[in-house]
């Protein structure tokens, strides 16, 4: 809550000083007066909240504690005085008074000076701690999105890989079949080419190559792939 600046004109009583400003506030326009009304609304609000705090502090359940014992000492001295008839002096009579309707906080006392210096000390450390943790959420932010270019990047390259693989397969399909229909007469180990043996099939005919190149299954090879249409 910022302190207002107190200063007075040599030689102008208080009365005269006010009069002056209530007539420059008059002259000043609803928008030259919505600045010192806000402030004073964001002031108010501000006093509550520190008075609302300060409300819950040991300093002023003591206070209050001290206060409703003057307040029964007072009202003892009133009635022994009243009974010996005798009359409370003013000042007496106006600390009865203050004493009994007032519930007023002693804003200005020790206690709630350190206790207000406490909050705006909790209140920094606060700010420093949700700065901090704002640093921390922008880096998680950071690696996150690393993350997920890392993981669409990842994503691509299995697209790519399975759509390799696909390719790869509609080949070897192609040519198990273009092997299959052209080597469909010539029979290893007692058995034609098919889908399923392909594999082994073309393994048992590259071995007769290389150990027998003239084998009478390999004649038969040469005639079918020489009439076969490999377009």
């Amino acid at each position: 809550m910022q302190k207002r600046p107190v200063g007075r004109n040599k030689g102008v009583s208080r009365a005269e000083e006010n009069i002056a400003v209530g007539n420059k506030w008059t002259m000043l326009s609803d928008e030259q007066k919505r600045p010192f009304f806000e402030r004073a609304e964001l002031e108010r609000l501000e006093y509550e909240k520190l008075v609302e705090a300060y409300r819950k502090t040991d300093a002023y359940k003591q206070f209050k504690e001290k206060k409703e014992a003057l307040i029964k000492e007072r009202r003892r001295m009133s009635r022994r005085r009243k009974i010996n008839g005798e009359t409370n002096s003013d000042d007496e009579a106006e600390d009865v008074v203050a004493a009994t309707q007032s519930d007023g906080i002693p804003i200005f006392s020790s206690q709630f000076l350190e206790y207000n210096k406490a909050q705006e000390m909790a209140l920094k450390k606060l700010r420093q701690r949700s700065s901090s943790l704002e640093e921390e959420n922008r880096l998680l932010k950071e690696n996150i999105t690393r993350l997920k270019a890392n993981i669409a990047a990842r994503k691509r390259e299995q697209h790519a890989e399975t759509d390799h693989t696909q390719e790869l397969l509609r080949t070897k399909e192609k040519w198990a079949s273009v092997i299959t229909g052209a080597l469909n007469g010539v029979l290893i180990s007692g058995a034609p080419p098919v889908s399923k043996n392909i594999v082994a099939y073309m393994e048992r005919l590259n071995y007769l190559v290389m150990e027998d190149p003239q084998h009478p299954v390999l004649v038969k090879v040469r005639a079918a792939v020489s009439g076969a249409n490999f377009l």
